[in-house]
């Protein structure tokens, strides 16, 4: 799958965050 941004509003202590990703970053995600 690939993300191209992140939007996060109203969770735990993040009020309004947005992350834009590149072509070549890589990110894992697990427990």
């Amino acid at each position: 799958m690939y993300l191209k941004k992140i939007s996060i509003r109203n969770f735990r202590r993040l009020k309004d965050v947005a992350i834009d990703f590149e072509e070549k970053e890589t990110v894992f995600v697990g427990p």
